[in-house]
């Protein structure tokens, strides 16, 4: 009898002190361990691993402790999604709504049944994550996105439990491969707040670099070896959350994604800061010092094709962790010594006759290097005729290594000036301001001829619209799916008219985002021949030039010719530049971005033809777009 009741006794003793181990809560998780959540913004998920409970349920309580339950009452952790809607702040519980047979009902869970961690790591996605319900990939749940913040909990074999984001509001709780949370899981990193160099891994002196100096918007951002310019610093500012503004200290310009364009190959530029996503950056460890520059619009600063030469283009790309998207920050030091910063034997012209050309001579020294130099020809009103910038790098810089691309031939009748700026680690100074007379006369036929190809390396790859009604078939300024010239001769046209009238070089990527994002690209058609009067219009200053006006008559053309201005022109399919006339012979010269035998364009790439020929070999339409400079 008394063996018969220890028995009933010791069976009461388990019995009660297992309830108290099972109904035991256990120590509330910490503050962050899941982000912040309600009934209209839950966290969406599948009872923990898939084969780890026995029965594959998961039990449901009435209470916050979980002590009390009903038997019949449970989530399958195969087929029923819950919803996180609150946790408690008590114990390591959750209140959910799960699925029945009728309808919806919520309960309290252990936290244990959704991850057995009782904190959380946040990084940041860097990439797209494919994601998982349980812990395989026969299950696929979603995608995580380039951005997202990204909650981390246990790993499980070759899994790791997180939870991320969805762009409709709310969160998943998922599993990710292991491998990819290794690769795209990143905690960003904490930027000094500065002036910095950015220099690229694909090369030690190789560095991001704004296009010849220029601050205009659209100004194209390139890679170049480092020469000290202000062109090569730039201004990393933190504007809260990991983001910063990276900004040219010549210009105060940001860098941008051109038109606020999500996708890999949108090239990059300078432009006024709006504060868009376009303009925003993080970075990310790359290791041994080096960084991934990402946008908020979720791609990365990417050398083109990872090539360490001169003015190889920058755009973004998806990340790929090549050296083409590494970049090492190195903050820039200021000198105090005195510069001696001078110019001797310099020479200029006192008068001479429109047309006519001159050589410049002079040599720059001084007991720092010597980083940049600007010398050009400038009207009476300051703005610039013709002018070349250079990056000597050196004590010592001879002008005369830059006399052919100083055209004194571009001056306008009237007084002008001969100026020379150089820069050194003190600053920069105007060495020779020289002025000089130009006699009346026009454009010299004779003058050096400089006609910009579409299919050039620096520019045949940038996206421009489709070659086709549907957007199927991508086009590019130079490089045709078939082989043919692509679909940039209605920028190049401008970007030869120009320079030819003025030697301004507009950089076909300004003119093609202008055209992309004020509709004037026709898909399927091509370049709407009203860009060149809007671009005029609202950027021709920045270039030195102005809208004339738009004529059909032969004479007219050729009258706006003899005063010096240019017009663009066309032919079925292809559109040109007629840049001037000789009236010894009645004669245009045409410029050709995409020259050929057939127009007699090859190899050259102009012509000097009668209209004659123009219209009934070439097939020119009488229809003209003129310009005019207005430097």
């Amino acid at each position: 009898m008394k063996r018969w009741i220890k028995g009933i006794i010791l069976a009461a003793v388990t019995v009660l002190m297992s309830y108290c181990f099972i109904a035991m809560p256990v120590q509330a998780a910490s503050s962050g361990f899941f982000p912040s959540v309600s009934a209209s913004n839950y966290i969406r998920g599948y009872c923990y691993r898939l084969n780890e409970l026995g029965n594959r349920r998961a039990y449901v309580y009435t209470d916050e402790a979980c002590r009390n339950r009903n038997s019949r009452e449970y989530v399958s952790a195969l087929s029923d999604e819950c919803y996180i809607i609150r946790m408690s702040s008590r114990y390591n519980t959750v209140y959910v709504s799960y699925p029945t047979t009728s309808g919806r009902k919520t309960r309290w869970m252990r936290t244990d049944s959704f991850t057995d961690k009782t904190s959380a790591s946040k990084r940041y996605a860097t990439s797209g994550i494919r994601t998982y319900k349980f812990a395989s990939t026969s299950y696929g749940y979603g995608n995580i996105s380039s951005g997202d913040l990204v909650y981390v909990y246990e790993t499980y074999g070759n899994f790791t439990r997180v939870v991320y984001p969805l762009s409709t509001g709310g969160y998943k709780m998922a599993w990710i491969r292991t491998t990819d949370a290794n690769s795209y899981l990143r905690t960003y990193q904490t930027i000094s707040n500065g002036n910095y160099v950015i220099t690229s891994a694909v090369g030690s002196s190789m560095v991001m670099d704004v296009y010849a100096g220029h601050t205009a918007n659209g100004t194209n951002i390139q890679l170049y070896r480092y020469n000290g310019g202000n062109n090569q610093k730039f201004q990393i500012t933190s504007v809260g959350n990991g983001w910063y503004t990276i900004r040219n200290v010549a210009s105060k310009k940001a860098v941008d994604v051109a038109g606020g364009v999500r996708g890999s190959e949108i090239n990059v530029q300078l432009w006024d800061y709006n504060g868009s996503d376009a303009q925003l950056w993080r970075f990310y460890s790359a290791g041994n010092g080096y960084y991934y520059i990402q946008n908020k619009l979720g791609y990365y600063l990417d050398v083109r094709g990872g090539s360490a030469n001169n003015e190889t283009n920058i755009w973004v790309y998806s990340l790929n962790g090549s050296n083409a998207q590494k970049w090492k920050l190195s903050s820039t030091t200021v000198i105090s010594e005195s510069s001696t910063l001078r110019i001797s034997g310099q020479a200029y012209p006192g008068t001479m006759n429109q047309g006519s050309g001159f050589t410049i001579r002079g040599t720059i020294s001084s007991n720092y290097k010597i980083t940049k130099v600007r010398c050009g020809i400038y009207n009476s009103s300051g703005a610039a005729v013709s002018e070349k910038t250079v990056y000597p790098n050196s004590y010592s810089y001879n002008v005369n290594s830059i006399d052919s691309y100083i055209h004194f031939s571009y001056a306008k009748p009237g007084t002008n000036y001969y100026r020379v700026w150089a820069t050194d680690a003190k600053g920069t100074k105007l060495l020779q301001n020289s002025s000089f007379t130009v006699n009346a006369g026009g454009i010299p036929i004779n003058r050096v001829i400089t006609v910009f190809n579409q299919t050039d390396a620096r520019w045949k790859d940038i996206k421009y619209g489709y070659r086709d009604s549907a957007r199927r078939i991508q086009a590019y300024l130079g490089k045709g799916g078939d082989g043919n010239s692509g679909s940039g001769c209605g920028v190049l046209a401008l970007t030869n008219a120009i320079y030819y009238l003025n030697g301004t070089f507009i950089h076909p990527s300004i003119i093609a985002s202008y055209s992309l994002n004020n509709g004037y690209r026709i898909n399927g058609v091509g370049t709407d021949a009203r860009l060149y009067k809007s671009f005029a219009n609202n950027r021709g200053s920045s270039y030195g030039f102005a809208y004339v006006t738009e004529t059909d008559n032969w004479n007219t053309l050729t009258s706006y010719l003899k005063k010096g201005y240019v017009a663009i022109c066309s032919k079925p399919g292809h559109l040109m530049a007629i840049v001037n006339y000789n009236p010894s012979n009645s004669s245009y010269l045409l410029l050709d971005s995409f020259p050929t035998y057939s127009r007699g364009t090859k190899p050259k790439g102009y012509i000097w033809a009668s209209q004659s020929y123009l219209k009934n070999t070439i097939g020119l339409r009488s229809k003209f777009y003129v310009l005019k400079s207005t430097k």
